[in-house]
């Protein structure tokens, strides 16, 4: 007699069972009949992986659906004896199991009203998984979400199409696939669905939310919203009336809190963009789109807390204090000795190791940086009581230095450096700026040891300005080359057409700008905008960065204006392509920009055109008129390029568009025209093209004769294309041609 087998053995052989299982599905059911009597076995490991291979057979692709039916009739009473035991993981196990037999079960006791046994276990096995959904054991309660998830995918009714023969390759069962008359299997099953459902749902409006649960809730809802769409808009009301800012969030720390936060944020938009993306419920859009608006503004510091006391104090953060509104020295008196600029500003104590640092010692972009870093992050009432402490102390510097010598211990490099411009700021007051102290100073210096100041201090002629009036010359900059002109307006315009934050928030605008909007001569700015920078690259480029005209006294051979233009040129050239690239990376949305931009360039050409007629060398009068050559004209040159790269991405839906462009175009030419054609002969966009023509030949006159033409070419070599409109637009401007094609139709073939 052989000993019995431990339990790793026992598992070892299972091992290969399954092994084999997973090879061919077919040894499914035969290998779980064999294993229902190990579930009473009182050892843990061998009933969780009995568990665990129930979730393998049910949950298999390659088993049939008629033999999942017969499996989940055989294990129900086994799967009600793993609900019962103490161990999580087996019952977590027994929770996944039921989940994914009760639909089968369904299905068998639909067809089978006799398996009367079978239905009540199967009730009771959904009365004990409703139990458990209060487990403390967070897997526990995530699969029983998924299982009432599926009871309610199987306890509802879908309107289904009775034209659609049932072939039985479909899984789904629901409500309406059992006959009226069952006496086991009742309608009201479907209001018990509907309390599940509002059970799932009741995680959104309870006062503590838990990032973990509500992530689980959200993958439940997803499938069901998807394969029941009923509950959609149950399930959306619920969850865009969730706010997470106005709700305890689970965690023992700060800390935990804010991930918690986090978490619920990042699931709410993950779950909401996917309901647009695949339009379950397109009418809530709006308000999807609203909510994911807000929660995009909505911070941690927004979240309603727990009270300081449930919190775990180990890990809380310091409680921030509010900021000492004064500076650490405030004495406003004269020290004795020498007086100094750092007398003066200085507001550290006195044994303070910063007052030793020689700040000459960092460089320039570290101290820039750091100066305004402090700047940007500094107190504004510390800054306006620090303001107040340095004015008081200059007062008593003038009245001390009034009644006796106050010496003083200025530097070279402290004269020499450049003085603060007090215009530039309107809160301090111009008797405070540093060029009125610096001269003061000096003057003060001067009067009690002249000696001081022909030591120390530079001659006027040295430095090239007044010390009594704080006047200072800056040397005149050096003159930029042509490459880095053409570098600095590229980079001007990079920025602009990056629409930064810094250019696209300015409001203010210089006086005069409310009534500069009257008249015809009103200014193009009146506002700053986030195109705004489109109009002035289009004035700059039409006309600020225009052809210089030559003056009588100038030759046209001039080697000076040749460079000029050619850099000019340069400079417009890039202009012009990335104000193109900017408008064709969305030329829907940017039609506007196209037309002003052309608009400029036309009347830029139209100005320039008519200055040089004016300003010719000849006697004789220059008729000035509104046209010029099409091969010369910037304006002709980007129209056609535009539009002919715009005509390959232009649908049906951008008819209004379309000829809005082609009527705001101050004028055309037959080359415009002539691209057309390639839109009338596209199958799909012929109606376009065409009723572009027709538009043209009502609307703009001076093009009429070139539609036409191209009307007249279409016509007579597209038969596809003879539709009644183009017949009527022909007989009413052109009939001899229709005369003329209708002669040449019915004219008789010579004999062979």
């Amino acid at each position: 007699m052989s000993a019995p087998l431990s339990i790793e053995e026992q598992i070892a052989q299972l091992n290969q069972a399954k092994a084999l299982a997973v090879q061919d599905a077919s040894f499914y059911p035969q290998i779980v009949s064999g294993l229902l009597p190990l579930v009473k076995s009182p050892d843990v490991a061998l009933k969780r992986w009995c568990s665990s291979f129930f979730i393998d057979a049910f949950t298999s692709f390659s088993l049939e659906k008629d033999k999942k039916k017969s499996l989940a009739i055989e294990c129900v009473d086994e799967v009600l004896t793993l609900l019962n035991d103490t161990d999580y993981v087996i019952q977590k196990n027994a929770i996944t199991i039921a989940a994914n037999l009760y639909g089968f079960a369904m299905m068998a006791v639909a067809e089978n009203d006799s398996l009367v046994d079978k239905w009540n276990t199967l009730t009771k096995i959904k009365a004990t998984v409703l139990r458990l959904w209060e487990s403390e054991h967070f897997g526990v309660e995530a699969e029983c979400i998924k299982f009432a998830q599926q009871v309610i995918i199987v306890q509802s009714f879908v309107n289904r199409d009775p034209r659609l023969a049932d072939n039985g390759s479909s899984n789904e069962f629901s409500l309406s696939s059992v006959r009226s008359d069952h006496p086991l299997i009742h309608p009201s099953l479907e209001a018990e669905s509907q309390g599940l459902l509002d059970r799932i749902l009741s995680v959104f409006q309870d006062s503590k939310v838990n990032a973990k649960v509500i992530t689980a809730t959200f993958y439940a809802v997803s499938a069901l919203m998807k394969v029941r769409p009923g509950t959609i808009s149950k399930c959306l009301k619920a969850i865009l009336s969730f706010d997470i800012t106005q709700k305890s969030v689970h965690g023992k720390t700060i800390k935990e809190q804010e991930v918690e936060f986090k978490i619920i944020k990042k699931a709410l938009k993950i779950f909401l963009q996917h309901v647009l993306k695949s339009s379950m419920a397109p009418k809530y859009n709006p308000q999807i789109e609203g909510y994911l608006s807000s929660l995009s503004r909505a911070s941690d510091s927004s979240l309603k807390r727990q009270p300081e006391s449930q919190l775990n104090r180990e890990d809380t953060k310091r409680i921030k204090t509010a900021p000492n509104p004064m500076p650490v020295d405030t004495s406003t008196a004269v020290p004795p000795g020498p007086y100094s600029y750092a007398s003066l500003y200085s507001l550290l104590d006195k044994t303070d190791p910063l007052l030793q640092f020689d700040t000459e010692t960092l460089p320039l972009d570290m101290a820039l940086n750091i100066t305004l870093a402090g700047i940007a992050s500094v107190n504004p009432q510390l800054l306006q009581n620090s303001i107040d402490i340095v004015k008081a102390r200059y007062d008593n510097f003038l009245n001390s230095s009034a009644t006796k010598n106050v010496p003083t211990a200025l530097s070279e490099a402290q004269l020499s450096s450049t003085s603060y411009n007090p215009s530039s700021s309107g809160d301090i007051n111009p008797e405070y700026s540093s060029s009125n102290i610096t001269s003061s100073i000096a003057r003060t210096a001067a009067s009690t040891n002249p000696a001081v100041v022909e030591d120390e201090y530079p001659s006027e002629e040295e430095f090239d300005h007044d010390l009594s009036s704080g006047s200072f010359m800056l040397p005149p900059p050096s003159k930029l080359s042509d490459s880095d002109k053409i570098k600095a307006v590229k980079d001007v315009v990079d920025r602009m057409s990056s629409n930064d934050k810094a250019i696209t928030d300015l409001t203010a605008l210089p006086a005069g700008t409310i009534n500069a909007k009257k008249g015809i001569d009103r200014i193009a700015i009146t506002e700053w905008s986030r195109d705004t920078w489109v109009t002035l690259v289009c004035r700059l480029v039409s006309q600020g960065l225009a052809d210089p005209v030559l003056d009588n006294d100038k030759t046209e051979n001039d080697s000076s204006t040749s460079d000029s233009s050619n850099l000019v040129e340069t400079m417009r050239s890039n202009i012009r392509e990335k104000l193109f690239a900017y408008v064709m990376a969305n030329f829907r949305e940017r039609l506007d920009i196209i037309i002003e931009w052309l608009n400029e360039e036309w009347f830029g050409e139209f100005v320039q055109n008519k200055s040089k007629s004016v300003n010719t060398k000849s006697e004789k009068v220059v008729e000035v008129t509104d046209h010029f050559p099409s091969k010369e004209s910037v304006y002709f040159q980007y129209t056609t390029r535009l539009l002919a790269d715009i005509s390959p991405f232009l649908t049906k839906a951008d008819r209004p568009q379309f000829l809005r462009l082609l009527s705001d175009l101050p004028e055309l030419n037959g080359e415009i025209v002539h691209n057309l054609k390639r839109l009338c002969l596209d199958p799909l966009r012929s109606d376009l093209g065409m009723g572009s023509l027709f538009y043209l030949v009502k609307f703009r006159p001076p093009v009429k004769e070139e539609c036409l033409d191209l009307l007249q070419e279409i016509y007579a070599e597209n038969i596809d294309l003879r539709s009644r409109p183009a017949t009527s637009m022909l007989k009413a401007y052109r009939p001899q041609f229709l005369e003329s094609l209708e002669a040449s139709s019915v004219e008789p073939k010579p004999e062979q």
